[in-house]
């Protein structure tokens, strides 16, 4: 059985497909080896390829055997800010239960250890957990929520992506462009120690670098250049 690192060693086996990334590969499978690292993030300024270079970790990755999901920030993205991490979240469940042999029963039991707090999801534009009746579908997410179910229902689905105990690697694409309550629900997730098997992976540019820290080797930051 996969153990939560063995992307580290698989991105290594597979050979760099990006030319003239063999060194930037290599150390993004090394920080993916260190099970003490929470976030990796790729820094540089923009369209040097810091995209390119996780989403070929991600390639690897996924055919290796991990949920993988991605998101991206606008320039100027409106809403809760926590869309990009929804829109990741979702490709990952999305996969997990396509390995299910009834996925419909996997939805239905995910839907279940939720409950309410699926709601909010829905709300910030989770397909996956979406009703098949429109006229179920959640409500508004109201500004007093946007924190703390918010975390509690991302950390549920996280758990349940775990289940399948392979590595969990969500892509937030420019989140240095988060809002403050997206930073700090970021923070939350990466110093989250039920989660054993999920890391999150990022781009950002020097001058949108994400505001505030993370615990000490919970995060690495890999100038891409």
């Amino acid at each position: 059985m996969m153990s939560p690192w063995d992307i580290g060693a698989a991105t290594a086996r597979a050979g760099p497909p990006l030319r003239g990334r063999e060194r930037e590969l290599a150390l993004v499978a090394a920080v993916l080896a260190d099970g003490e690292t929470r976030v990796l993030v790729a820094q540089g300024p923009a369209g040097v390829g810091k995209t390119a270079l996780l989403r070929e970790a991600l390639d690897l990755a996924r055919a290796d055997g991990a949920l993988v999901g991605a998101g991206k920030y606008a320039e100027r993205q409106g809403g809760t800010g926590l869309e990009p991490i929804v829109a990741a979240l979702d490709e990952a469940l999305a996969a997990g239960l396509d390995r299910l042999f009834d996925p419909r029963a996997g939805k239905d039991d995910l839907t279940r250890r939720l409950g309410s707090n699926g709601d909010v999801l829905i709300a910030l534009g989770s397909q996956v957990l979406r009703p098949t009746d429109p006229h179920a579908a959640g409500r508004p997410l109201l500004a007093s929520e946007a924190d703390e179910r918010v975390v509690i229902a991302l950390l549920q689905c996280m758990r349940w992506l775990e289940s399948f105990e392979v590595p969990v690697l969500l892509l937030i694409d420019d989140w240095g462009r988060a809002s403050n309550q997206a930073q700090g629900v970021y923070r939350r997730i990466a110093a989250e120690p039920a989660l054993r098997r999920t890391r999150l992976l990022a781009t950002q540019r020097p001058d949108e670098a994400m505001a505030g820290a993370f615990a000490p080797g919970a995060a690495r930051i890999i100038e891409v250049g």
